[in-house]
């Protein structure tokens, strides 16, 4: 019985290290720029085009809209989890009204994207929009390469679905 109670005690301990872990990971720094292209996969024309479009966004109606792309996730983080702790980190949405979204895209044989809305947009970004966001403007096009018809795609339905 007592080896079974210190089992029990070494898996919660485990359990606690590996979920204080993920919340311990070394983040990048805030990124400078609205759309910030870490691999790249945008021409910088492209790129600089969003982060206009981005930044005029912000500045006309206090949302802020995010664009992050790296080549790859941290080991034993999902992109959720990493969305989430990239805007809580970097004080995306000007805190405390959380007015403000995270597009993560991951770029790499298998890319993958999250959307994740602060409180303030949360109830116009809800997971369904953002579904539909990926499987009606994203995924179509980064299915055939087309990084910067979905980014546009994307940050355009964002920015309406925003505004609304």
């Amino acid at each position: 019985m007592k080896a079974l109670k210190k089992s029990i005690f070494v898996l919660y301990g485990l359990a606690f290290c590996s979920s204080f872990a993920v919340q311990t990971l070394a983040l990048p720094p805030e990124p400078p720029r609205y759309l910030n292209d870490f691999v790249p996969v945008l021409k910088p024309g492209a790129a600089n085009r969003l982060n206009t479009q981005l930044k005029a966004f912000d500045h006309e109606t206090a949302i802020e809209l995010v664009v992050v792309i790296y080549p790859s996730l941290p080991a034993g983080v999902t992109s959720q989890q990493y969305a989430k702790q990239l805007f809580n980190s970097w004080n995306l949405g000007h805190p405390p009204r959380g007015m403000g979204a995270l597009l993560l895209v991951i770029s790499n044989k298998d890319p993958q994207t999250y959307i994740y809305a602060g409180k303030g947009l949360a109830n116009k970004l809800s997971p369904a929009v953002c579904a539909k966001i990926f499987t009606e403007k994203i995924a179509p096009r980064f299915n055939v390469n087309d990084y910067e018809g979905g980014l546009t795609a994307a940050i355009n339905a964002l920015i309406s679905v925003s505004r609304s």
